[in-house]
């Protein structure tokens, strides 16, 4: 539950300032939490490792800041959290989600952000994890965030969360082929919804990506 997580989170006395450098207990307590968000289904094993250490790779690749990379991959780390509240029978689903899991699985990106955003010295680590369903253009969710509301930092997690996903088998799919993957964020890129210098950041480190993305 999203209220038992908070506490434990706020008994590790995080603030503000220990995210200049990322307290290694801060680190070792996210890679924990991410361990049992991606245990819950084998389809998603080790996805939350495999975005928070892409997007940190990206953020260095972009020249930001190492204690802002620090909190990248904390973020990443944390960005699927609320997915411990959905069923293990719509996560392994094979098939179409209907109404009702769709409803519930748009519902995860929005409970990451409630057990978050209360936690002092997290606020901005609880803005980036829980963007990364948004789009530049609106038409993500769950607050339908448009361009000017999204952050290098969260535009960053929102590309390495789609690359990890594609390029790992699912339930309903196998695994796409790094060409695939990079199509499909180049047609994002494209149409609006991602941003283009951080696909082409991608596209011009495409080997390392993967390789960081999925070799876990």
């Amino acid at each position: 539950e999203p209220t038992h997580l908070q506490n434990f989170l706020q008994q590790r006395e995080v603030r503000t300032e220990d995210f200049l450098s990322i307290s290694p207990h801060l680190l070792d307590t996210a890679e924990r939490f991410a361990q049992i968000v991606d245990a819950k289904s084998p389809y998603t094993a080790e996805h939350s490792v495999g975005v928070a250490q892409l997007a940190r790779y990206l953020g260095e690749k972009a020249s930001l800041s190492n204690a802002t990379c620090n909190k990248i991959e904390v973020a990443g780390l944390f960005h699927d959290l609320g997915k411990l509240q959905i069923p293990s029978s719509i996560l392994d689903k094979t098939d179409s989600l209907n109404q009702d899991d769709m409803a519930y699985m748009r519902h995860h990106s929005y409970a990451s952000f409630t057990i978050l955003h209360n936690i002092e010295g997290m606020e901005e680590i609880a803005q980036w994890a829980s963007n990364h369903h948004e789009a530049l253009d609106g038409s993500g969710y769950p607050f339908h965030r448009t361009a000017s509301e999204l952050s290098i930092e969260s535009r960053i997690i929102i590309i390495s969360d789609i690359f990890q996903a594609m390029a790992q088998d699912r339930p309903y799919r196998k695994a796409h082929s790094l060409n695939s993957v990079i199509y499909h964020l180049k047609e994002g890129a494209a149409n609006g919804r991602l941003d283009g210098d951080i696909v082409s950041l991608v596209e011009d480190n495409q080997a390392e990506c993967y390789q960081i993305a999925t070799e876990l």
